[in-house]
């Protein structure tokens, strides 16, 4: 049935997209529904944070297939419009199958559908969840933000699906179709009769097939039931595709409505894994449609939602993908295209036999070259064999069609509704065409008048030659069935048709395709699996059962896995398998292989028996998985009861389930055996979900080995004798049934007062019977057992002791006039007693056991009886004669005073079956009533509470007036009662609330029945049944296994825990240089207060604060320690302390937690109205008030009265002090058209009511409210606190959103002090992290008389105990109290010890045997908002918590202030020195060299209105450009959140500003100015402030490895000032450039030139087939500086004052061109030919020496001689 839905998506982020100043934004679709964000100017990495939510109203199975389609479009003008960026599809059921039904913070890899070659386009971080009726979306701890976010191990995709997704072309082949029918008007079917003979050939079928939001349709063939199309239908998508399911159609040109739907599940034709993964793969195969059998109604059956009633035909179909390595140039879009393939049945390649001739010669021909002669009948033998060998090939694929023959006898036909009882009946069996018309089977002499009326299956009748089958039985009147019923009431009579000896039979020959090995397969498995189940089952219950060890249960384990190891192994593969089956074969050996290895290991594996049973599980689910066959080579076989011509009622039975094979484990698990049919309507099930007819046939479905061969009628039970007409049984014999019905539970309420009359109806063969009405109860005890005499049972008694009859238990409501109406149905098996067996244990008499109720689907309740089949002799009595064999037991009494009815005694349930019972007490805690409502128009003034168990009951006191005193006066009554020995057979509770008028005339207001009563025994009682438990095992945690309450002992273990005993200074931690670098410092413009409290707690969400008691000890004395040692040594430099403290952020509600805060005081709701309707009704609208109260159970031979309800607190009316403190709400449902809402906070508490309007939160879906509201209310009468949040709206009234309803009644009183949290950690210096309770936490442990009402329960240690603690802790901490002068006195420590000490007892509570509780502690809670409009589905989520303080203590502190931090006032300082090697994009005329008009723009993200941007920079040849230019951005900032706030109007027409909150990211970028035509973008760099590279000291060491994520990043926010180079950046396709190595760099395929003048650093993406390419590179220097700050030193924009900067050094404009052209024609001489140069000049100056060498040397030489010659 159709059921609410929401698919919740967040678009939060996007990165990596394709383009160059883009501007992009997201649209959502989802079937007819779309959704978009805003739009992000100029970012190739935008930030929306935006939540969209589409409601749906559909079936499961519609909703699962429909697609979500995400696409990145880049918003142009109004003229160019947009073109796409990017598209993620992903169908429902593939995010409904993730755990939570949610996929949280992934990143959406996006493609282009018109270039999917491309690859990928950019990646989108969304959260995507499903929530339907009763899902709950627990919180999810914050994923990481960031740029340096690990993208691609963080993908959105399932587990095991592979990160890179491949072009792959799906190519689904439909060759033909047969059988084809359609239901049609009746007044157009009987005019085309008058125009045709055949109304199947008016059929103008085509195919349609759906698949990942794609269609793809075949040609139309015309006036065809069996057509033939050999065509294709291929799309082209990446694989794999996050689309579960293949929907394949066949429709009809002239109707609107399918013939037939079939959908293949993709996960069932594929794997993905290490060892055995292929692609999917299907067929050729023939598939099976069904439909409706209606004409006018159950037209959703056609279009495969639901069951199909009717075949409507089969289709063969194949699927293949191929999937491209490299990228194909046929697939560069999706699409879908429809082509023509070569057929592959036997009729078309006898057709073509002359072109297989034709091409036969050709090709012999040209192989044989010239002179050579080629004779015809060669060439005719040769074509011959290549025919022979594709026949085979087709037989291969297809199968070889063989004849199986239909056996089916009907043995049994009851129930029958009374309105067909005056038709003549007779039942069809039909499989796929075959059977379907009769009267076809006549015009073609098939069938004669004689062979029409055959009812039985003999051996001349089977024989080969003989082709006639009868699929339908002879027509009969039904007799009505004899009905014994006790009291004279009207009631609806069954009918039966009058099988005795003759068995009516039914045969149908049907030909089809030998593809038995693929149901043997599946049927192997499905018998592991069958037998897997029953064996866990029957652990489960063992370990259950109080008197059965962990031991015998392991045992017991360990033989069901040793059978399921033993079963793997022996299952056989077929040989020779089709193509597409052997990847499934393979891959089921090696699952089955390697379960069974595991399942050896897991034997021998010492693991808790828990752990075995959860993987047991997961073995179950694998086979389970794996013997679901997507090909079954069979049609289901259709069962139909026809009233004279109308079809009634069906069965539809898979033919799985009937085959035979001669392996019996091969064999279908209804093959050769009476299988019990409840056969349905076609049509909509009517209210009182009764069955039309159950029918007892026996089928066989198989190939005959013979002539003579009668092996299908060896199942049938002994006795069938075959003569020429009829199936005659011999065996008849004589049987009594006694049905023992002793009472009922938990049964659905019918009456408008919200309970029944209910009895009870048995049907037995032919036979019915009825017990007593129960008057207005819900579980009725009849102590009644029916007798049903002289049944008859044709067969071998021995067959019905192994296959007894099933009994049939109905249960009806019966009403005033006659009426009864149905509240549910169940059926078991009888214990069979031969009249030659003794009646004696173990089997007789049978013990009573519950037999579950149902009503359709639904469990209605349960059953207490036991069933027995006696064989008996010839009686007209009611009472046997007790044989000698029978004990005396076996004899039933009858009961005084009801033996003159009609039809018989009434007979109680004899002593030896019923349950043996005890003597119980049961003590009735009447603490109060709550809300009950108005009944009609008359409210409830004088009230009590009836209790009734067994047959027994008290009541409470009348309350005088329930407006004013909701609360009992007399609190505590008892009554005995006689209750089962065994546990499992204890009957309810059922509580009745009356309210009593006047004159006698009461009413009952509301009910409620409780159930099971275990968890209402007594200590002692339960105590009893732990002793025949395993020792071992050990219930929650104990302080070293304390069994009893004793005060040496709590004290020894504490001490113990403490470290008292001999160890003192080893215990004492000291503060080291690893502790100090652990603890990270805070910001130094942070503050504390309970918002850091609160953002600490979030990061630390999945862990448990105390793992253990040990972990809790040790950890409070080390945090003492720390915070008692001197100060310099756990502070930081600016001498603040480091560590931060926190609090419990439960993601559930505090009620889930603490198991509803009923440790004593439970709440009951009561029930009135109907449990069903026409839909199954809403709990919620059904309840009419409250009980609150408690049981105690406990056995009258007990000596010691249980304690549960002794020092209770009294219930007299208390004055509380409630204060609310809401924190913030999360994912709330849209309620504007602009998928926005206006939240506000409204608190209603009785007559209370606040409305917080004023302070709504414009256009948020995830308002920050940060608001506390303090009331006073009085307890019993301001018990439910509901804390609503609206939407607000100016012109019309405002609209709930949700709303969460809180019991506070509940946690004043229970004994987990939910009243006010316990902090973790004691401190009275940090103002943040004081308690607010108003009492110490030594007062809270240790006096009685706090105030607090549940402190009672709390005090179980002796002051003299908590004396020596205090003692004993004392000497630990002794000699390490630090004297500073300036701290407080010594005195004051010990307080502080006290406190400390107090702390960590009650956070250790829960450890007190018995008696303790795990108390509260300081907390956030998460509570989920309804909608009456929408029962069941969330609207939100709400952060909140609740304090409460009598007002008879001491007056609690100030309220936690927990106001919305307000945002830190930042300004940004941004200088653009320098730029370099800035691409050039321009030609200079003058010269032809490249040049570029340089600018730089900045903005912060979200503040786009506030772009600035530097003056030109005129025709740069080089890149480089000079600007000292300086940009200033004031922003607000929130530390906690990392976030920017930026607070803006929606649009034009918004009344308030809307405040966003963005990712601090700075951009600039880097322009061409051009004066004509519009600027050119060069390159874009974006700087997280919180996470940003360092810049590096020179232009020549700024490259793109500073862009890698394990590049060192810096956090403005603590550096303050940064100065550096930072590269300019530009995403490019892979496709667009390819390496020229004889350049070295990457080159431009288009205009075939590199990139850049230098070899620039590229980083390359292989999975997102992008670049980052290298567009320049600018020095900056940023400055950050607070608000005030700012206005002390404020600076100018650009150049201006106050402090200006210097204009850059640029050359005058008039000779600007000339120096540029210079210096570029000296950088282009010096890059082009510089080596030349260095030679050039290297050469000169050895030329130049060698030539002054050459020059001075003479002169010197003789310079030198004359100098000696002088000397001499």
């Amino acid at each position: 049935k159709a059921q609410d839905y929401e698919v919740c998506i967040n678009i939060i982020a996007a990165q990596r997209l394709v383009g160059h100043n883009i501007a992009p934004y997201v649209c959502v679709e989802i079937g007819d529904q779309k959704r978009q964000t805003s739009k992000c100017e100029s970012t190739n990495c935008p930030f929306y944070n935006e939540y969209f939510v589409f409601d749906f109203h559909l079936p499961q199975e519609v909703l699962f297939d429909k697609i979500i389609k995400i696409s990145v479009f880049h918003s142009k003008n109004i003229v160019s419009g947009k073109t796409i960026i990017g598209t993620f599809k992903v169908d429902i059921w593939t995010v409904y199958s993730q755990p939570e039904h949610q996929f949280f913070h992934k990143w959406a890899p996006l493609t282009d559908t018109n270039d999917i070659a491309g690859g990928i386009k950019g990646y989108l971080k969304c959260d995507i969840s499903v929530m339907g009726k009763g899902d709950i979306k627990k919180a999810t701890r914050p994923g990481k933000d960031g740029q340096d976010e690990d993208i691609e191990g963080n993908l959105l995709l399932p587990p095991g699906f592979p990160m890179e997704q491949k072009c792959a072309k799906i190519a689904v082949s439909i060759y033909r179709a047969e059988g084809l029918s359609m239901v049609q008007n009746k007044l157009i079917s009987s005019m085309k009769k008058v125009f045709t003979k055949d109304i199947k050939d008016l059929i103008n079928p085509s195919v349609v097939v759906y698949y990942a939001d794609q269609k793809g349709r075949t040609s139309v063939k015309k006036n065809c039931a069996e057509p033939i199309w050999n065509e294709q239908i291929i799309f082209t998508e990446l694989f794999p595709v996050l689309c579960r399911r293949m929907k394949i159609q066949i429709r009809d040109l002239e109707n609107p409505v399918a013939i037939g739907t079939h959908f293949i599940d993709m996960t069932k034709i594929s794997h993905s894994g290490d060892k055995v993964s292929f692609l999917p793969t299907f067929g050729p195969a023939w598939i099976n449609l069904y439909g409706s059998s209606m004409t006018e109604e159950d037209k959703e059956l056609d279009e495969g939602i639901g069951e199909g009633s009717a075949y409507r035909g089969r289709l063969l179909i194949s699927i293949d993908i191929k999937v491209f390595e490299k990228v194909d140039s046929e697939a560069k879009e999706t699409e879908v295209v429809t082509k023509i393939i070569p057929a592959i049945n036997e009729a078309s390649i006898n057709k073509d036999r002359s072109t297989v001739i034709g091409l036969t010669q050709s090709g012999c021909l040209s192989k044989c070259g010239t002179g050579t002669t080629i004779h015809t009948n060669s060439v005719e033998s040769l074509a011959d064999f290549f025919f022979f060998l594709l026949l085979l090939l087709m037989k291969r694929l297809l199968g070889n069609p063989i004849e199986f023959l239909l056996f089916a006898a009907f043995l049994e036909a009851s129930m029958i509704d009374r309105r067909h009882g005056d038709k003549a009946i007779k039942f069809q069996v039909t499989i796929g065409s075959y059977g379907e018309n009769l009267a076809e089977m006549k015009k073609t002499n098939l069938v004669t008048k004689e062979n029409e009326e055959e009812t039985c299956l003999t051996k001349e009748s089977l024989s080969p030659s003989d082709s006639i089958s009868v699929s339908c039985t002879s027509s009969m009147l039904a007799v009505k069935t004899a009905f014994w019923v006790y009291m004279l009431y009207s009631c609806r009579a069954y009918c039966h048709m009058p099988y005795e000896k003759v068995k009516p039979c039914v045969y149908i020959r049907n030909l089809w395709e030998d593809h038995r090995w693929r149901i043997f397969n599946a049927n192997r498995m499905d018998l592991i699996a069958t037998k897997l189940e029953e064996g866990i089952n029957i652990v489960a219950e063992t370990v259950n059962q109080k008197s059965t060890t962990t031991e015998e249960a392991e045992k017991m384990l360990i033989l069901v896995l040793m059978e399921l190891h033993h079963g793997c192994l022996n299952v056989t593969t077929p040989t020779n398998p089709q193509r597409s089956s052997s990847c499934q074969i393979s891959l089921i050996s090696y699952s089955l292989t390697l379960i069974a290895q595991q399942a050896a290991t897991l034997c021998e594996e010492s693991l808790p028996l828990k752990e075995k049973l959860k993987s047991s599980q997961l073995f179950l689910q694998k086979i389970q998985h794996l013997q679901d066959e997507p090909q079954q080579p069979f049609p289901d076989v259709l069962v139909w009861m026809l009233c004279g011509d109308k079809q009634v009622a069906y069965a539809r039975i898979p033919a799985r389930d009937i085959i035979y094979s001669p392996t019996e484990c091969e064999r279908g698990k209804s093959c050769m055996k009476v299988s019990t049919l409840f056969l349905m309507w076609p049509g909509p099930w009517p209210l009182e979900w009764f069955i039309p007819a159950k029918v007892d046939v026996y089928f066989w479905l198989g190939v005959k080995n013979s002539e003579q061969d009668t092996s299908f009628l060896n199942g049938l039970p002994k006795g069938n004798e075959n003569t020429k007409k009829v199936l005659f049984n011999k065996f008849k014999h004589e049987y009594q049934l006694r049905t023992h019905l002793f009472q009922a539970r938990g049964l659905l309420a019918i009456d408008d007062n919200g309970l029944s009359d209910p009895f009870a109806r048995v049907l037995f063969s032919t036979s019915s019977q009825s017990t007593e009405i129960a008057e207005r109860t819900l579980s009725p005890t009849w102590d009644q057992t029916l007798v049903f005499q002289e049944i008859v049972l044709y067969g071998d008694p021995k067959d019905i002791q192994d296959r007894p009859p099933k009994v049939i238990i109905e249960i009806f409501d019966h009403n005033k006039g006659g009426r009864f109406e149905f509240i549910g149905q169940t059926c078991t098996l009888p214990a069979v007693k031969l009249s030659d067996e003794k009646y004696q244990q173990p089997h007789f008499p049978p013990l009573l056991d519950f037999v579950p109720i149902y009503w359709g689907d639904m469990v209605a309740g349960e059953l207490l009886a036991a069933f027995e089949l006696l064989q008996s002799f010839f009686s007209k009595h009611l009472k046997v004669k007790c044989n000698t064999d029978i004990d005396e037991v076996d004899c039933l009494t009858e009961i005084d005073g009801l033996s003159n009815t009609e039809f018989g005694p009434i007979v109680q349930v004899p002593l030896g079956i019923r349950p043996i019972v005890r003597k119980y007490r049961i003590e009735v805690l009447f603490w109060g009533l709550r809300d009950l409502k108005r009944l009609q128009v008359v409210s409830a003034i004088r009230p009590r509470v009836d209790i009734e168990c067994a047959g027994k009951g008290i009541k409470s006191s009348v309350l005088l007036n329930y407006q004013r005193h909701p609360n009992f006066s007399v609190t505590v009554k008892e009554f005995e009662v006689d209750l089962p020995e065994d546990g499992r057979l204890h009957p309810p509770i059922e509580i009745h609330v009356i309210n009593c008028g006047a004159f006698g005339s009461d009413v009952l207001l509301g009910s409620h029945t409780v159930m099971p009563l275990a968890r209402f025994f007594s200590a002692q009682h339960r105590n009893a049944q732990v002793k025949h438990r395993n020792k071992e095992q050990v219930t929650g945690l104990t302080i070293s296994g304390l069994i009893a309450i004793d005060e040496k002992n709590i004290l020894e273990q504490y001490r113990c825990r403490v470290g008292l005993k001999r160890t003192y200074k080893s215990e004492v931690p000291t503060s080291t240089p690893e502790q100090k670098h652990i603890q990270a410092p805070l910001p130094e413009n942070d503050e504390l207060d309970w918002w850091s409290k609160y953002y600490a707690s979030i990061e630390d969400t999945s862990k448990n604060i105390f793992m253990n008691i040990e972990e809790n000890l040790q950890k409070t004395l080390r945090n003492t320690t720390q915070h008692l040692i001197p100060r310099s040594s756990k502070t930081d430099k600016t001498g603040r302390e480091c560590e931060i403290q926190t609090i419990k952020v439960y993601t559930s509600t505090l009620e889930s937690e603490f198991n509803n805060f009923e440790d004593w005081l439970y709440t009951f709701p009561l029930y009135r109205g109907k449990a069903v309707s026409n839909e199954v009704a809403v709990e919620e609208d059904r309840v009419v008030g409250k009980f609150k109260g408690s049981f105690c159970v406990y056995s009258c031979s007990s000596r010691q009265l249980p304690s549960v309800f002794t020092n209770i607190p009294s219930n007299n009316p208390v004055k509380v002090i409630i204060r609310i403190y809401v924190v913030r709400a999360t994912s709330l449902h849209p309620a504007d058209p602009n998928g926005k809402a206006d939240p506000y906070i409204r608190i209603r508490l009785g007559s209370q009511e606040i409305s917080d309007m004023e302070n709504y939160v414009s256009k948020q879906l995830n308002p920050v409210f940060g608001r506390c509201f303090q009331l006073t209310a009085t307890f019993p009468a301001e018990t439910l606190l509901s804390v609503s949040i609206y939407d607000w709206d100016l012109l019309s009234s405002d609209d709930l959103i949700g709303e969460t309803l809180i019991d506070l009644e509940n946690r004043y009183y229970s004994r987990h002090r939910a009243t006010c949290g316990l902090p973790f950690k004691y401190n009275v210096i940090k103002i943040y992290n004081k308690s607010f309770d108003g009492f110490c936490l030594t007062q809270v442990l240790l006096d009685p008389a706090g105030g607090l009402c549940c402190i009672v329960f709390l005090l179980t240690l002796h002051e003299s105990v908590w004396g020596e603690l205090r003692n004993g802790y004392t000497v630990l901490k002794k000699g390490q109290w630090p004297s500073p002068p300036d701290g407080p006195p010594p005195q004051s420590y010990e307080k502080q010890i006290n406190e400390e000490l107090a702390l960590v007892v009650l956070h250790s509570w829960q450890e007190v045997p018995h008696k303790g509780y795990k108390l509260v502690p300081e907390h956030v809670e998460t509570r989920p908002l309804f909608n009456h409009e929408k029962p069941g589905v969330t609207q939100g989520y709400l952060q909140m918590w609740v304090d409460m303080f009598p007002t008879d203590i001491p007056t609690p502190g100030a309220p936690v202030d927990i106001s919305p931090r307000k945002p830190q006032r930042f300004e940004l300082r941004v200088t653009i020195w320098n730029t370099e090697d800035v691409v050039l994009a321009d030609v200079n005329q003058i010269t032809g060299l490249q040049s570029c008009d340089i600018y730089v723009t900045g903005w912060l993200q979200g503040k786009e209105d506030q772009r600035e941007r530097t003056d030109v920079y005129y025709n740069s040849f080089t890149g480089e450009g000079k600007f000292n230019w300086r940009f200033v951005f004031r922003f607000d900032y929130l530390n906690a959140e990392k976030k920017m706030v930026v607070t803006r109007k929606q649009s034009l027409f918004s009344v308030d500003k809307t405040e966003c909150k963005v990712p601090p990211v700075l951009m600039l970028q880097v322009w061409d100015a051009d004066i004509v035509s519009a600027d050119d973008f060069l390159g874009s760099l974006h700087l997280d402030l919180t996470n940003f590279p360092w810049g590096a000291k020179t232009a020549q060491q700024c490259t793109l490895d500073m862009l890698k994520d394990d590049a060192p990043k810096v956090n403005m926010f603590k550096q303050r000032v940064l100065k550096g180079w930072w590269p300019f950046i530009s995403q490019k396709l892979v496709k667009e450039f390819h390496v020229d190595f004889r350049v070295g760099s990457l080159v431009n395929k288009e205009k075939n030139k590199p990139l850049t003048k230098k070899l620039a650093p590229l980083m390359f993406k292989p999975v997102s087939s992008q670049l980052m390419v290298l567009r320049g590179k600018v020095e900056a220097e940023l400055h950050l500086v607070t608000e005030e700050e700012a206005d002390k030193n404020p600076v100018g924009l650009g150049r201006n004052a106050p402090e200006p900067l210097e204009k850059p050094n640029r050359p005058d404009m008039l000779l600007s061109v000339f120096y540029a052209n210079a210096k570029s024609i000296a950088c282009m001489f010096w890059r082009s030919y510089k080596k030349y140069i260095i030679i050039f000049l290297i050469c000169f100056l050895l030329g130049l020496f060698l030539f002054l060498f050459l020059f001075n040397f003479p002169q010197a030489i003789s310079h030198k001689m004359t100098s000696i010659l002088k000397k001499c």
